[in-house]
Protein backbone atom coordinates (compact mmCIF):
# COMPACT_ATOMS: atom_id res chain seq x y z
CA UNK A 1 0.00 0.00 0.00
CA UNK A 2 1.29 3.44 -1.09
CA UNK A 3 0.35 6.87 1.13
CA UNK A 4 1.50 9.72 1.25
CA UNK A 5 1.66 13.10 3.51
CA UNK A 6 1.79 16.88 3.57
CA UNK A 7 5.25 18.09 4.30
CA UNK A 8 5.45 21.94 6.23
CA UNK A 9 5.01 24.81 4.20
CA UNK A 10 8.83 25.54 4.96
CA UNK A 11 10.00 22.58 3.67
CA UNK A 12 12.06 21.55 0.08
CA UNK A 13 8.89 19.03 -1.17
CA UNK A 14 5.25 19.64 -0.19
CA UNK A 15 4.77 15.88 -0.07
CA UNK A 16 6.56 12.37 1.26
CA UNK A 17 5.37 8.67 -0.04
CA UNK A 18 5.16 6.36 1.93
CA UNK A 19 5.40 2.39 0.56
CA UNK A 20 3.97 0.22 3.37
CA UNK A 21 5.14 -3.31 2.67
CA UNK A 22 3.56 -6.58 4.39
CA UNK A 23 4.43 -9.23 5.61
CA UNK A 24 7.61 -7.13 7.05
CA UNK A 25 10.38 -9.24 8.93
CA UNK A 26 12.86 -7.57 11.04
CA UNK A 27 15.98 -8.98 12.90
CA UNK A 28 16.75 -7.05 15.91
CA UNK A 29 18.68 -7.85 18.82
CA UNK A 30 16.69 -6.89 22.25
CA UNK A 31 19.15 -9.03 24.38
CA UNK A 32 22.16 -7.49 26.40
CA UNK A 33 24.85 -9.83 25.22
CA UNK A 34 26.48 -10.11 21.56
CA UNK A 35 24.44 -12.37 18.99
CA UNK A 36 26.09 -14.16 16.35
CA UNK A 37 23.27 -15.79 14.20
CA UNK A 38 23.82 -18.18 11.50
CA UNK A 39 23.41 -17.50 8.09
CA UNK A 40 19.69 -17.77 7.20
CA UNK A 41 17.13 -16.63 4.46
CA UNK A 42 14.15 -14.69 3.94
CA UNK A 43 11.82 -15.65 0.67
CA UNK A 44 8.39 -13.46 0.53
CA UNK A 45 6.56 -14.02 -2.11
CA UNK A 46 4.52 -10.57 -2.92
CA UNK A 47 2.77 -9.56 -5.62
CA UNK A 48 4.75 -8.37 -8.64
CA UNK A 49 7.83 -5.80 -7.96
CA UNK A 50 7.59 -2.67 -5.79
CA UNK A 51 7.97 0.05 -8.57
CA UNK A 52 5.09 2.68 -9.32
CA UNK A 53 5.30 5.97 -11.78
CA UNK A 54 3.93 9.18 -10.62
CA UNK A 55 3.39 12.54 -12.66
CA UNK A 56 2.35 16.28 -11.63
CA UNK A 57 3.17 19.35 -12.17
CA UNK A 58 6.13 21.46 -11.08
CA UNK A 59 4.76 25.02 -9.45
CA UNK A 60 7.10 28.28 -9.27
CA UNK A 61 6.73 28.80 -5.78
CA UNK A 62 7.26 32.66 -6.00
CA UNK A 63 4.24 33.09 -8.98
CA UNK A 64 2.82 30.51 -8.14
CA UNK A 65 2.39 29.45 -12.24
CA UNK A 66 3.16 25.87 -13.73
CA UNK A 67 6.89 25.44 -14.78
CA UNK A 68 6.75 21.93 -16.77
CA UNK A 69 5.54 18.79 -15.94
CA UNK A 70 7.57 15.91 -13.21
CA UNK A 71 7.42 12.29 -14.28
CA UNK A 72 9.20 10.03 -11.90
CA UNK A 73 9.76 6.14 -11.39
CA UNK A 74 10.04 5.01 -7.67
CA UNK A 75 11.75 1.55 -7.26
CA UNK A 76 12.17 -0.38 -3.94
CA UNK A 77 14.67 -2.49 -2.67
CA UNK A 78 15.45 -4.43 0.36
CA UNK A 79 18.81 -4.38 1.98
CA UNK A 80 20.46 -6.19 4.94
CA UNK A 81 23.36 -8.82 4.49
CA UNK A 82 25.12 -9.01 7.93
CA UNK A 83 24.84 -12.06 10.93
CA UNK A 84 26.22 -9.86 13.73
CA UNK A 85 24.28 -7.95 15.65
CA UNK A 86 25.19 -6.04 19.26
CA UNK A 87 22.82 -5.38 21.98
CA UNK A 88 19.97 -3.80 21.12
CA UNK A 89 20.98 -3.24 17.36
CA UNK A 90 19.03 -4.01 14.47
CA UNK A 91 19.83 -5.09 11.16
CA UNK A 92 19.89 -1.50 9.69
CA UNK A 93 22.64 -0.55 12.12
CA UNK A 94 24.68 -3.80 11.40
CA UNK A 95 28.13 -3.70 10.04
CA UNK A 96 27.74 -5.05 6.34
CA UNK A 97 24.24 -3.58 6.01
CA UNK A 98 23.96 -2.16 2.36
CA UNK A 99 20.80 -0.94 1.12
CA UNK A 100 21.04 0.77 -2.36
Amino acid sequence: MVSWHRNPANAAYLYNIRLHTYPRVVLWNPYNIDLNVENLMVLLHVNGRKEMHTEGILVNRQTERPMGVVRAQWIWFVGGRSNELRPGQHILESNLYRDP
